[in-house]
């Protein structure tokens, strides 16, 4: 059973002290993560197969929950998981070589959780318009495994701009697993609301797609020396 706002935030010391708003942060980001490995846990045949591109070993799927449609991404990569790490760790530079996002910068921190701002560029998957996501992200960090869980969240910080859509992400998260001390084995979850009356169709296209892409641009400039 999954434990409400006021008994996660009980179990963290100094709650009580924080604004409401950071309280909501705390929760936001703990949901998030209890959530994000429940789903990076669950079993194969839990999820239904999606596109693949067969060519690149990339397998995708997804599976139907109360928040919605959730899609998944499976691949192995050509480098040192300490290697793709770095890659994810530095987020001042992902706008380089990501091909969805831009500018990404973090906004504060409550505990271990960051409150995240990041924008896409001129569309997601040359297909939906421009869009920005504020999110609590937590990382998850040990030898043999490394993970990041995010979820939507609002702050006075960053409100939303005119020409840019804030859309609502109900999940995301990564998982990184060595393989080997060259390759390490990548999986990405996430659920998103872009916001706007765009047909489910063009929702799972542009999922798919934009997942793929995630993939190629990881293996691109990973296997760079």
């Amino acid at each position: 059973m999954s434990l409400s706002k006021k008994e996660i935030l009980a179990e963290m010391e100094g709650a009580d002290r924080l604004s409401e708003e950071d309280k909501e942060i705390l929760f936001t980001g703990t949901y998030a993560y209890n959530l994000g490995r429940s789903l990076l846990d669950s079993k194969e045949n839990d999820w239904k197969l999606g596109k693949n591109d067969v060519n690149k070993a990339i397998k995708t799927t997804f599976c139907q929950k109360a928040i919605g449609k959730i899609f998944k991404v499976d691949a192995d990569i050509e480098a040192p998981m300490s290697k793709v790490v770095a890659l994810l760790k530095d987020i001042e530079r992902c706008g380089e070589w990501r091909s969805n996002f831009g500018a990404v910068e973090n906004i504060k921190k409550i505990n271990d959780i960051n409150v995240r701002y990041a924008a896409t560029k001129e569309s997601i998957a040359g297909v939906i318009s421009r869009r920005d996501i504020v999110v609590a992200h937590k990382v998850e960090e040990r030898k043999a495994l490394y993970s990041e869980f995010s979820k939507s969240v609002t702050v006075a910080e960053k409100p939303e701009v005119k020409k840019i859509v804030r859309g609502e992400v109900k999940i995301s998260c990564l998982r990184l697993t060595p393989i080997d001390d060259n390759r390490c084995h990548y999986t990405g979850i996430i659920s998103a609301d872009f916001k706007g009356r765009i047909p489910q169709k063009m929702v799972d296209l542009t999922m798919n797609t934009a997942m793929f892409q995630d993939i190629y641009d990881i293996r691109k400039v990973a296997a760079k020396k």
